[in-house]
This record gives structure tokens, C-alpha cells and sequence, in this order.
């Protein structure tokens, strides 16, 4: 069942979207569209790793006001929460595959270091996550401080586990949001 009136007919819809944004967004070039008819014409499907790629945080509006579904994400007490809506799902299954196909991407290399403030994809426990990098570590030179920005926590990585992010993608708004129980 379904919360706040979304029914499996909503559900399906979503669903169908995330896989015509799939063929937008593919970096796998034009055959992965080889089984539409020839009359669809889809945009190129490319990846871009020039630039800085600017990732913002859900709009309050798009919480929902009444109760709903969350995924617990990360808790670091009862003041640092991270949740994700249910209701978003399968998108971060569908942005955690497409991160790690284009973290094997040759363009995806950085060529300097790690700038605070900007956002890069990271290796962390055998999973690409986007992160945003702090600052570089103040023990470790080679390592960086960076801010899991769909799960809420912060961690060190070494510059050779990052990459750039691609800038074509669709994946604009970060995943989760952070609560806390009590006053």
C-alpha cells in the first residue's frame, strides 16, 4: 500500500519515467535505445566532466506535511538524523547505478586536487557516493574530508577514490534530510 494517495497507478508512472530518463540519460551511446521504433528520436546521450556540477538540497515544499514512509539513512545521535522518503524510491537505486558506471569512465579522472566546496563522487566501502569536499585532512595530506551528501556524514577519502561528477546529470537535488527527536 501506498501513502498519501499514491496508488500503484502513480507508482507505475514513476517508474515509466525513471526509465525514459534512463534512456536520456545513458552514457552507454544510441544502442541502448536500439529496441524503440525508428520514428522516436532520443537527444545524444553523453557524459560531461567539465565543470563544477551544483547539487542543492530537497526543497522544504517537497516534504510531505503529514505522515509518510522514511529510510533511516545515518543517526550520529538524537540530533543528526538522515532520512530518505520512501516515495522516492527506486531513483537512488537507479543514481547509484548510473554513478558507478560513470565513475569508470576514463573523462571521470580527476586531474588536480580536490577544491572545497565542490562536488565529486567517492568510493566509500565499495559504493560511489556523491560527496561534497570540506577540506583537505589536517593530518593526512593526501586525504580529504568530504560530506556524503545523500546520507549525511562525513568522511575521509583519498584523492585516488574520487572523481568528477557527470554535469549532464539529472541528479540535481541531494536525497536525503536531516531531522532530530525532541525539542
Amino acid at each position: 500500500m501506498y501513502e498519501n494517495g499514491e496508488g500503484e497507478g502513480r507508482h507505475f508512472i514513476t517508474v515509466l519515467h525513471l526509465f525514459i530518463d534512463q534512456l536520456h540519460y545513458s552514457c552507454d551511446g544510441p544502442s541502448s535505445a536500439s529496441f524503440l521504433p525508428s520514428s522516436a528520436s532520443l537527444p545524444p546521450t553523453v557524459c560531461v566532466f567539465d565543470g563544477d556540477v551544483e547539487i542543492v538540497p530537497m526543497d522544504v515544499s517537497q516534504i510531505p506535511s503529514g505522515t509518510f514512509s522514511a529510510n533511516a539513512l545515518f543517526a550520529a545521535g538524537p540530533t543528526d538524523i538522515s532520512l530518505r522518503q520512501v516515495s522516492l524510491d527506486p531513483m537512488p537505486d537507479y543514481m547509484y547505478d548510473k554513478l558507478a558506471e560513470e565513475c569508470q569512465m576514463p573523462d571521470a579522472q580527476l586531474d588536480d586536487s580536490p577544491r572545497p566546496g565542490a562536488f565529486y563522487a567517492a568510493l566509500i566501502n565499495d559504493r560511489w557516493e556523491r560527496v561534497q569536499c570540506v577540506r583537505a585532512s589536517k593530518i593526512d595530506k593526501a586525504a580529504f574530508c568530504v560530506y556524503l551528501i545523500d546520507v549525511g556524514a562525513f568522511h575521509y577519502v583519498r584523492s585516488d577514490v574520487l572523481r568528477r561528477l557527470n554535469a549532464k546529470t539529472p541528479f540535481r537535488k541531494m536525497l536525503m534530510f536531516k531531522c532530530k527527536v525532541g525539542s
